[in-house]
């Protein structure tokens, strides 16, 4: 993580400082990771601009885990190679599509 902003605390309960530096996938439940970096790698090797929302599953710091309407945003360079990604999180409601399901 590079960024986590007042807006993240809240949603997930984790402070910045517990979340800076680390990767990504702390906030991703672990029966869930192997098919979050298949899908990322995926969306990550042909990087285009396009609607990438999903309900999403986030492991909060209580320990629960609670589900959020998340946006993937893959950032690529004028040769359209994938330079990097940015995830925006919202807790209002939902777009009735699971990646996991």
């Amino acid at each position: 993580m590079r960024r986590w902003d007042d807006g993240a605390h809240e949603l997930f309960g984790y402070a910045a400082g517990q979340v800076l530096g680390q990767r990504v996938d702390f906030l991703i439940p672990a029966h869930l990771r192997e098919a979050h970096w298949h899908g990322f790698t995926r969306a990550m090797s042909q990087p285009e601009v396009k609607d990438m929302r999903a309900d999403m599953p986030v492991l909060c710091a209580d320990g629960r885990i609670r589900s959020f309407v998340g946006r993937l945003l893959a950032l690529s360079d004028g040769l359209n190679q994938a330079v990097g990604a940015v995830a925006i999180f919202t807790d209002g409601g939902s777009v009735g599509f699971d990646p996991f399901g």
